[in-house]
């Protein structure tokens, strides 16, 4: 048997670049070379202008050789493969969690229960985004996670409770005054679940001082991450320790409004005992203070008040110093704020006094202290109409996708609206539809209001 090399003998040899072998490679090439030529199934013969070099194929046959480390992790990755967390149904009425996580490209959620202590997945979803998705902002693209799992797993989210894991205060971002447009949506569908974001605590360091030169506070707030924060408040209204104490901690969570998990940390006995119930309040100024900072912390997931000697709490007694100085010195770099008044000042109401009761009664109070009905189905109604209102300087206002801010309007006060509007200063008596856009351009929200202004322009005598 002959082995020809099917070749033109037009064609001019390539001489390929000579290739260097360890020296147990070549030992080994030494070995087989020699089998061949024993064997007779080669023959020497000179190639001067051609030559090819050895290809090494291992044979099937062959043992790998691994040392102590390469075999430890093989068998730990076949430990781990036998050991695969393998999807499980949840039981009737069970809470489960869900994890949400977004990149550029792509989105994913596990959907998991916890049951002895261990996380056992039941659930995973996963979407490419589009180009258009891929542009959104982070918040945004967590949002849209959630929507996307709410819409395939809908059957779990209507009998089960499922709380939402991030470590983006992604209900802050839905919830915030600024919150318009594409994000304002997606709060909207995702009203009816439970978000907690689980961002770690907030760390508040409080301290009053009271001088002859004045008062002030000192507040460091260092966030889950590790930034501080500096603030030093000067007061223009008459304090004493007791009371620079206080207005310094209810001014360090106000800061930290945006906070669910606040740690709150004084060197100050008598605000730590009173707050916790060990000491007796009997000053009504002190009532007062106590029943404000119980307000503030109401509205937080988790609230802890720790008692810290001053020298652990050097730094805002520093900046609670330069506070209540004349400020003229101030060669720091930080955040100065001036209050005018106490935080307990009694501000003059008007109440309106009768038997009706505005279409946001039910509303305003879960956005300020968080509170819902008994009834579960109204409650449910609330918490998903919440999103469209906030909150701001006690006024309760409406947004919208493309609208600033309304200031919302109740029952009683339609028709002062319609008439300021309609016949009054700067009025001609306009249609009714023009009678709508313009309630809306002075910045007023009717539940009704396209009803009530034709009502109205049909009532009108000199429209008629």
């Amino acid at each position: 048997m002959v082995h020809r090399l099917n070749v033109r003998e037009d064609i001019k040899p390539v001489r390929q670049k000579k290739r260097s072998f360890f020296l147990e490679k070549n030992q080994a090439i030494q070995e087989e070379v020699e089998k061949l030529l024993e064997a007779r199934f080669i023959k020497p013969c000179d190639y001067p202008e051609w030559l090819a070099n050895v290809v090494m194929l291992l044979k099937g046959n062959r043992e790998f050789k691994w040392g102590a480390v390469e075999k430890e992790a093989f068998e730990g990755i076949k430990e781990h493969l036998s050991k695969l967390p393998t999807m499980i149904s949840p039981g009737l009425r069970e809470k489960l969690q869900q994890y949400i996580s977004a990149s550029i490209q792509t989105i994913a959620v596990v959907l998991v229960v916890e049951r002895q202590k261990q996380q056992r997945p039941i659930y995973f979803v996963s979407h490419v985004l589009t180009e258009a998705e891929q542009r959104y902002p982070l918040v945004e693209k967590l949002a849209f996670v959630v929507v996307t799992t709410t819409r395939k797993l809908k059957p779990y989210f209507d009998v089960h409770t499922i709380q939402i894991l991030t470590n983006h205060p992604l209900e802050k971002a839905s919830q915030k005054r600024d919150a318009f447009g594409r994000l304002l949506k997606l709060a909207i569908e995702l009203s009816e679940y439970e978000l907690d974001d689980d961002i770690g605590i907030w760390k508040v360091k409080v301290y009053g001082s009271s001088s002859q030169t004045g008062s002030g506070a000192g507040i460091i707030i260092t966030s889950p991450e590790g930034n501080v924060f500096e603030y030093a408040i000067k007061f223009k209204f008459k304090a004493s320790n007791n009371e620079a104490e206080y207005e310094a901690s209810l001014a360090g969570l106000r800061i930290a409004a945006g906070a669910r998990k606040v740690r709150l940390q004084t060197n100050s006995q008598l605000v730590n005992s009173q707050l916790r119930g060990a000491y007796e309040i009997r000053e009504s100024t002190m009532f007062k203070y106590v029943i404000k900072v119980k307000e503030l912390s109401a509205q937080l997931v988790h609230f802890q008040i720790d008692l810290v000697p001053r020298v652990g709490n050097s730094k805002a007694d520093a900046l609670s110093k330069l506070a209540s100085s004349t400020l003229q010195n101030l060669t720091r770099t930080v955040m100065v704020e001036v209050f005018e008044e106490s935080s307990i000042t009694e501000k003059e109401q008007v109440n309106y006094i009768g038997q009706q009761r505005a279409w946001f009664t039910d509303i305003r109070p879960y956005k300020v202290h968080g509170s819902l009905a008994d009834d579960e189905v109204k409650a449910k109604k609330v918490k998903k109409d919440a999103n469209w209102y906030v909150v701001i300087y006690g006024e309760f206002k409406k947004k919208g996708f493309s609208k600033p801010l309304l200031r919302c309007v109740p029952e009683w006060e339609h028709q002062s609206i319609m008439d300021e509007a309609h016949s009054r200063i700067c009025a001609n008596h306009i249609g009714g539809k023009a009678l709508e856009v313009e309630v809306l351009r002075r910045g007023a929200y009717l539940t009704t209001l396209a009803q009530d202004a034709l009502a109205y322009v049909k009532n009108c005598d000199k429209c008629q």
